[in-house]
């Protein structure tokens, strides 16, 4: 399995990798297909979105697609009526954040922060790779994005 590129999140001033994809459940909860092109085994979502969590709600900041018909997608073409950043009230779950090698378990309900989980310790092989794959991802995906 090849491991993927992970979404950005913006919590408590610093950027951490988001090992979950709550834009999922929003599609999945609408009914939809979004029908975003993936265009490398890196990024099979189709998609790179960007996350910050604020007054304890999760919000999405931005994605980058590409639709099947190779049109651009950005936050405006999904959220038409947004205003620069979308709550996400669909989500209810555990999001999974990385912090070079520490990973946090954020509870959120209907896209509020209920719970922090303290970090616990990756085994030192995942390290490893979470800090090797963390600068080439971010930089593969830009590439990625741009095709």
């Amino acid at each position: 399995m090849t491991v993927q590129i992970a979404e950005v999140l913006h919590y408590e001033g610093r950027q951490v990798e988001m090992l979950t994809d709550p834009l999922y459940d929003y599609f999945a909860l609408q009914g939809l297909d979004p029908g975003f092109e993936a265009r490398s085994d890196r990024l099979r979502r189709g998609y790179l979105g960007t996350w910050e969590i604020s007054n304890d709600c999760l919000y999405l900041t931005g994605i980058q697609a590409n639709l099947m018909d190779g049109t651009e997608a950005d936050l405006p073409t999904l959220f038409p009526q947004s205003s620069g950043r979308v709550f996400a009230v669909w989500y209810s779950g555990t999001v999974r954040i990385r912090d070079g090698s520490q990973e946090f378990l954020l509870d959120l309900v209907c896209g509020m922060l209920k719970c922090f989980r303290e970090p616990r310790s990756m085994p030192l092989e995942m390290t490893a790779v979470a800090d090797g794959y963390a600068a080439s991802a971010a930089n593969e995906a830009e590439g990625e994005m741009r095709r």
